[in-house]
């Protein structure tokens, strides 16, 4: 049997033993914390004395990298704490690392730094180079702008589509118009559709790569202009052609020579030709006994004035001829004919000729029956002009040869006129075909012969 005993007491009596108690739980508790509190802050001062440390030598090595000073040393040595030791030890690996890498880009910014300075002299010597070589260029083009605006002919060049890129100066002294005017205009655009349709052919010729030459004439300013024109095209490495060169020569000097030439040979034709062919017509008469009977002496006289009358007539229509051949009005009549009575004929005709210079024609007669198509009148001029001047140029007493040749496979005679005089020089044989070519001074000659084929 359990009692309950009950004591009935005052509050702060019954709670006084309590409310000690829990007064110095309290005072216990804060004892405690401010003991944590105490190892807490210098645990974590020890824990970041090790950061600090490192945190200095890093502030250190940025410093002395910035100066140029010796670099603190790693790894640093933290005691007491594993953690911190580790983390030194990998900062150290990483700049070690650090340190090779900046070396390698120290190296390859001195590499760099050469390189970029031996570059730069390159540059300088090639740069100097070009500078010299467009200063010669600069030099050259002066001397040839010079050279080209000081020719008395107008220069161009033009392109594919005929514009015009290059003019000389000349263009201003002929035509008053600036050079700068032309350039980029084209040619239909300069001389008009009228005069261009002239010229088309012959720039289609030279853009197709052929050399063109051609004479014309036009007005400009109420002014009739005679021109040569010669238009060379131009080629790329390639071979193309990418324009042409056109130089164009002012003629009329030489028109108004011709005009006076035609002028002098109408004269001729009019004034000389004439009364001769009347002197001519009077001395047959007087040599057929017209007006009586006539002495063997005078008729001598007569023959030979007959003869030179008629080498006179035959010299002014030879005057004549060349402006028909000028002209290109020259006529042939061809016809078969005999080659040896021809030969004769233009050997009596000189046979006088030849007497005064004391010189012999000596005729060798192989093929004189030959028959030739020829226009006997022309064939007779040529072979007397062969023989007038082998004769001329022979010495006192010499002879002249004339021979024919027979060339079966082309099937062609070759009359050949043979003097054994002063010769020809060397260096002008190969001209004799196109000059009149004779020696100023007698010179030792091999046999030489002018020949009519």
């Amino acid at each position: 049997m359990q009692w309950s005993i009950l004591v009935r007491q005052p509050k702060d009596v019954a709670m006084a033993g309590l409310y000690n108690l829990q007064r110095e739980i309290m005072i216990s508790g804060a004892i405690l914390c401010i003991v944590l509190a105490l190892l807490a802050s210098l645990l974590a001062r020890r824990m970041s004395s090790s950061l600090t440390k490192l945190s200095t030598f890093m502030e250190q090595r940025t410093q002395n990298r910035d100066s140029q000073a010796e670099q603190p040393l790693f790894p640093v040595v933290v005691p007491g704490f594993h953690e911190a030791q580790l983390l030194s030890t990998t900062i150290a690996g990483m700049l070690e690392k650090e340190e090779q890498y900046l070396t390698k880009i120290e190296r390859s910014n001195q590499d760099l730094e050469a390189t970029v300075i031996e570059r730069t002299r390159e540059i300088e010597l090639k740069a100097s180079q070009l500078e010299n070589a467009l200063q010669e260029q600069r030099v050259v083009q002066n001397r040839l702008q010079a050279i080209t605006d000081n020719l008395p002919c107008i220069i161009t060049f033009m392109d594919r589509q005929e514009r015009y890129l290059f003019v000389n100066a000349f263009v201003t002294t002929e035509f008053g118009i600036k050079p700068e005017y032309l350039l980029g205009r084209t040619l239909r655009e300069v001389v008009g559709d009228e005069f261009y349709k002239a010229h088309a052919p012959h720039v289609q010729a030279v853009l197709a790569g052929e050399r063109v030459s051609f004479e014309g004439e036009g007005k400009l300013n109420r002014r009739t202009y005679y021109y040569q024109s010669v238009y060379v095209p131009a080629y790329d490495d390639a071979g193309q052609v990418t324009g042409f060169y056109a130089m164009s020569f002012d003629i009329a000097d030489r028109k108004r020579v011709e005009m006076m030439m035609n002028e002098f040979v109408s004269m001729v034709s009019h004034e000389l030709r004439t009364p001769l062919t009347s002197i001519n017509g009077s001395l047959r008469l007087v040599a057929a006994g017209v007006a009586g009977q006539v002495p063997d002496k005078a008729q001598e006289l007569i023959t030979v004035a007959m003869r030179n009358g008629d080498r006179l007539l035959h010299l002014i229509n030879d005057i004549l001829d060349l402006e028909k051949i000028a002209s290109g009005k020259m006529e042939f009549n061809f016809q078969f004919s005999q080659i040896g009575p021809m030969i004769q004929d233009a050997i009596s005709a000189n046979k006088s000729y030849a007497d005064q210079y004391d010189v012999s024609i000596k005729w060798h007669e192989a093929y004189s029956e030959m028959m030739v198509n020829v226009d006997r009148h022309r064939v007779g001029q040529v072979l007397a002009n062969l023989l007038s001047n082998a004769i001329k140029f022979s010495h006192k007493g010499g002879e002249v040869e004339v021979t024919v040749e027979m060339n079966l496979t082309r099937q062609r005679v070759k009359v050949i006129v043979t003097d054994h005089g002063c010769g020809i020089p060397p260096i002008s044989i190969t001209r004799y075909s196109r000059n009149s070519v004779r020696s100023m001074v007698p010179i030792p000659a091999k046999k030489v012969a002018l020949a009519w084929v």
